[in-house]
């Protein structure tokens, strides 16, 4: 194993930078260059974008990652790499649910949470990140739009 030496500070042994542990592209092939990488809605128009959750991408290609699953009847399926992060655990969550959206965007008049409209919009999102990949920030309209297409 290669032991990498700083030339400032104390000397002690450092591994290889974090990056050449990470797993190959999916899609090319190429290791060392899947990163973690936010998936952001701007809904307020110029203030800070929200970040709903993040997507495992190849800075190589482009390409999303995704993992082997199963369906509610156990069959096989591929579910791409969208996920948040479990604080305490750093675990990876799935369900659309869980993601991060402004409250006011889904909160009936009465003040509660309407979670299936929750879910209509980060599919709508999710949906329009897988068909551009490469962006990461798109706007309420933009997702609005796409829940209109996908009726």
């Amino acid at each position: 194993m290669t032991q990498y030496k700083r030339t400032f500070g104390p000397q002690e042994a450092n591994n290889a930078p974090t990056v050449s542990a990470l797993p190959r592209c999916q899609q090319c092939g190429k290791s060392g260059g899947v990163c973690m990488r936010h998936v952001m809605l701007d809904y307020l128009g110029g203030a800070p974008f929200h970040t709903v959750c993040y997507k495992n991408q190849c800075v190589y290609c482009g390409a999303i990652q995704y993992w082997n699953g199963t369906d509610k009847n156990g069959e096989p399926r591929v579910i791409p790499a969208f996920y948040v992060l479990h604080t305490a655990t750093r675990r990876p969550i799935l369900p659309y649910r869980e993601f991060s959206l402004p409250r006011e965007l889904f909160q009936t008049p009465d003040g509660k949470a309407d979670v299936g409209l929750k879910v209509r919009i980060i599919s709508a999102l999710l949906r329009l990140q897988l068909e551009r990949p490469t962006e990461y920030v798109f706007t309420i309209h933009e997702v609005y739009d796409e829940m209109q297409r996908a009726g």
